[in-house]
């Protein structure tokens, strides 16, 4: 691909809270603006060109490095459902630990 392309992909995301994929965008790395509670999100990731938007259930994502864009999409797809397992386990009162980055085991607290 030549240096001054850029690629842009979008996808259909099916996001309940936005405030979890802002969490789960932050934790990834990039740097977000969210216009208003469950409003249109911008993001980006300045080292490796990524930004995007999340705009009426429609995720935007632009690059002009080489990365692949359906590794950029499942990444934050990844990030996303990890901030909603944290938060799960917190609205249950759920132990999380780690096994790797997106692999957890949750224990009761108190047992």
């Amino acid at each position: 691909m030549p240096c001054d392309t850029i690629q842009t992909t979008s996808v259909a995301l099916t996001v309940g809270n936005t405030a979890l994929l802002v969490e789960g965008l932050k934790a990834a790395g990039y740097n977000v603006q969210q216009y208003a509670e469950g409003g249109d999100v911008t993001f980006a990731r300045g080292r490796d060109g990524v930004r995007g938007t999340f705009r009426d259930g429609t995720l935007s994502v632009s690059q002009y490095r080489a990365a692949a864009a359906s590794d950029i999409i499942n990444e934050i797809k990844r990030a996303h459902s990890v901030a909603n397992v944290r938060s799960t386990a917190r609205q249950f009162g759920w132990q999380l630990s780690e096994t790797d980055a997106t692999h957890f085991v949750a224990t009761k607290r108190g047992m």
